[in-house]
């Protein structure tokens, strides 16, 4: 029912082509291509807002990496430190000067910050700093600390955090001593994987931070501390620094009898992110703007030669309804518009065709009454003289011929017509 009623609206309504070029432009180019400029934005955006948080969990999951590999890295150390001769041969000779030169090259290809050898009873024989790496003989303790078999460990020291690693020496199974190699987690760390993940790093001890690469506040919330004491796995939060929203992955540091000892986190500006969102949305609204223009153009330029070739196809259509069977419609264009121009002029070729034969058909039947009617104006008499009757005769060749016909008629008395 509704749709009948509108169908006879539009029946009623009359659109130019210009109007209802314009209707199909708008309709079929121009909607279509502002909604899926919306859409594709929408999307976009947040297809982008949900890689920037992917790659930011990305980053986190490899907090566990990074200190794998601090800790691998450590131990590699100690295990070629501990099978070199050159190391052996102090142990035999006790020539320990000769350590000097074996740690100096170690350390020179490792991230290890110090490199100590300690004798069976846990005296400390030698060590040497690459940086500023706490006293060993501080912390290296053969009884209770380490162990004979070797291992990897993370223990607090004067208010920051150490990775040890130590690895037996051995000859003929007799345990010689040990090998024990450190890091720090130190601004120098926190920089080095700022490189590597793109991402801020800071290190907490268990009440506050011991190193940041951005400035980091001081008040930290207590409430932070706690939940990343009691977690001890990885905690993902939304903070505000600096009156900046950020978002953080901690990972809890935590040595090897369980006891927590620090995080280190990492910290993404949301609004570092959401500038990067902002300004790949710009770029698809301008190419998209960009898009809508050249298509509104085209569209344009293209409606245009419609209506130009209808409008040539309209005008010579009334010189044909004024009489003019001359006219040819040139539209130089292959499409539709084309052929319908082509039968147009095709139609209008035949009608001049009939027009001549019609014309000719009739010069020759014109050509033919008016001899006939020659011969016959010969052929009738002019006057009939009787006695007692005059009669006189008038000869009209008729133009067109249709039938017989005969009537009389007496005008007054004392005439008589006859047809």
């Amino acid at each position: 029912m509704v749709l009948g009623r509108r169908r006879k609206i539009l029946r009623t309504v009359r659109f130019s082509i210009r109007t209802r070029l314009a209707l199909v432009i708008v309709g079929a180019v121009i909607v279509p291509l502002v909604a899926t400029a919306l859409l594709s934005v929408r999307f976009f955006r947040n297809y982008l807002r949900s890689q920037e948080y992917a790659a930011i969990v990305a980053s986190a999951e490899q907090l566990d990496d990074i200190i794998d590999m601090e800790k691998e890295d450590l131990l590699g150390v100690t295990k070629a430190v501990a099978s070199d001769r050159r190391l052996l041969q102090v142990f035999t000779d006790g020539r320990h000067n000769r350590l000097s030169e074996l740690a100096r090259v170690y350390l020179a290809v490792t991230r290890a910050g110090m490199l100590a050898v300690l004798d069976a009873s846990g005296k400390v024989l030698f060590f040497q700093e690459k940086g500023t790496v706490p006293n060993p003989t501080a912390f290296i303790r053969v009884d209770e600390d380490v162990s004979p078999v070797g291992g990897v460990d993370v223990f607090p020291h004067r208010r920051s955090i150490v990775i040890r690693a130590w690895e037996p020496v051995f000859v003929r199974h007799r345990l010689l001593g040990h090998v024990v190699a450190l890091e720090r987690l130190d601004a120098t760390f926190a920089e080095r994987w700022k490189r590597t993940l793109g991402l801020d790093v800071v290190i907490f001890s268990p009440d506050t931070v011991l190193y940041s690469t951005f400035p980091f506040p001081v008040g930290m919330s207590p409430e932070w501390f706690e939940r990343l004491r009691v977690a001890r796995r990885q905690v993902y939060r939304h903070v505000v620094l600096n009156g900046e929203r950020y978002l953080s992955a901690a990972l809890p540091l935590v040595d090897r009898h369980g006891r927590y000892l620090g995080a280190v986190a990492i910290f993404a500006s949301e609004e570092k992110a959401m500038r990067a969102v902002t300004a790949t949305e710009r770029m698809i609204w301008l190419t998209g703007g960009i898009a809508l223009l050249v298509a509104l153009v085209f569209s344009v330029v293209l409606g245009d030669s419609i209506r130009r070739a209808v409008d040539e196809l309209v005008r010579k259509m009334r010189l044909v309804m004024e009489g003019d069977y001359d006219v040819q419609a040139v539209v130089p264009t292959r499409d539709e518009l084309g052929q319908l121009a082509d039968g147009f002029n095709e139609m209008i070729a035949r009608v001049r065709e009939h027009q001549r034969t019609i014309l000719e058909q009739k010069a020759v039947l014109e050509e033919q009454l008016r001899v006939a009617g020659r011969v016959q104006r010969l052929l009738v008499p002019r006057e009939v003289d009787e006695p007692c009757l005059r009669v006189r005769v008038a000869y009209l060749p008729a133009l067109e011929v249709s039938g017989d016909y005969a009537a009389y008629g007496s005008p007054k008395e004392g005439v008589v017509y006859a047809l």
